[in-house]
């Protein structure tokens, strides 16, 4: 998969030209969509589907996205999900301060197995796993329809490095991590595709 490596212990890296919404990440070839619905994949769940092949099992990024980000609203509960929520209030604050800057439709990225991790969020969502603390906050979204997952494949043991890229290209352009990221990316190495340059 061509891409480049950069360690930002040494300088500045490249970054998106445009600002960063969904559309402008890379999305991977090698499954149906370039995005799934939400509420599908809680569908799975609820009905017990065991199989989940239409995602790949390799490394990537994930990342959740709002179709309607100028229509955003929050709930107080977190729905039936294991997440400790947050006021709503700071919620819309910060959704208000992102937005200001330049307005987006992400509200998380998160990375690893991307099989894997997609299934541990929809489960933890459901109250049926503790292991996905990563962006519980987008459990508080009030209506999960709107909410679209897009995955993106990296070279294998590349996804710290990818969501690094990615978190610190959103930061830089909206001035803080996603709605429901809590501290940016690890390590000081990235990586970025070769259609982001």
């Amino acid at each position: 998969m061509p891409g480049h490596s950069f360690n930002t212990a040494l300088g500045p890296s490249p970054t998106f030209g445009a600002i960063m919404n969904s559309s402008e990440i890379k999305y991977s070839s090698d499954i149906n969509s370039n995005d799934l619905e939400l509420n599908e994949l809680i569908y799975r769940v609820i009905l017990g589907r065991a199989s989940w092949k239409d995602i790949h099992k390799h490394s990537g990024v994930y990342v959740v996205y709002h179709k309607n980000p100028s229509k955003i609203k929050f709930n107080s509960h977190g729905g039936i999900s294991n997440c400790k929520t947050l006021n709503v209030e700071i919620l819309q604050r910060k959704w208000a301060r992102l937005s200001s800057y330049n307005l987006s439709d992400i509200i998380y990225i998160g990375r690893g197995n991307v099989r894997a991790r997609v299934r541990s969020l929809i489960r933890f969502g459901l109250g049926k796993a503790v292991n996905h603390k990563g962006g519980e906050w987008l459990w508080q979204v009030d209506d999960y329809s709107n909410l679209k997952i897009l995955i993106s494949s990296c070279p294998t043991n590349k996804e710290n490095a990818y969501e690094k890229f990615l978190l610190d290209t959103f930061k830089e352009q909206h001035g803080d991590w996603p709605l429901a990221n809590r501290t940016g990316g690890q390590g000081s190495e990235i990586w970025i595709p070769l259609n982001c340059t």
